[in-house]
């Protein structure tokens, strides 16, 4: 009995490694001002932000964080960063992919909506795709996040890549340790 569980665990960890994805490359962004320490005219330096709302920075020990405030619904609220040309990303090769890794803290109060980050891709200013992260309405503590979005190919005309944290409805949402790693991947076949 024990020899077939131990043939079975082989054959689920064979099974595992071949259907994900082998790392080809892996680079980490250089994010400005990642721990909002710069702050002009009420918005992170380095960073866009949405008018109406509410911004301010705190620190929890030595962990500095972004809070994002709403009184009322504003639609999609938030703050935003472009952090990659896409002329400075790799190019793929056949039967690869970019995975693009956001990790982040996030603490959300009184949300009545909607509390996440996103990775979207752009032409001139203009979303051509997207991935959000998980949402964390109401009340909630300090949560690890790991957003991954895979991108087999960018869409025509794209050119920057842009990090995006959002308030949608009134509350408050924190967000810390933000970092993003670009990799290539070999798409599994």
């Amino acid at each position: 009995m024990q020899l077939h569980r131990m043939a079975s665990f082989a054959a689920l960890l064979l099974t595992a490694g071949t259907l994900s994805a082998a790392v080809v490359s892996e680079k980490p962004v250089a994010i400005k001002n990642a721990d909002f320490t710069e702050i002009k005219n009420g918005a992170p330096v380095g960073w866009g932000k949405s008018n109406g709302l509410a911004v301010t920075t705190g620190k929890e020990g030595d962990t500095p964080f972004i809070t994002l405030k709403a009184e009322k619904d504003l639609g999609y609220p938030s703050i935003s960063q472009n952090v990659l040309q896409v002329t400075d990303l790799p190019e793929l090769k056949e039967g690869e992919a970019y995975e693009f890794v956001l990790s982040y803290r996030q603490k959300s109060e009184g949300v009545e909506k909607r509390a996440f980050a996103g990775i979207g891709i752009f032409a001139k200013g203009k979303r051509l795709s997207y991935r959000d992260g998980k949402n964390y309405p109401g009340t909630s503590d300090w949560q690890e996040t790991v957003l991954t979005y895979k991108v087999p190919k960018l869409p025509d005309g794209a050119d920057t890549v842009r990090i995006t944290f959002y308030l949608n409805g009134p509350g408050a949402v924190s967000f810390s340790d933000i970092k993003l790693t670009v990799k290539v991947v070999n798409s599994a076949k």
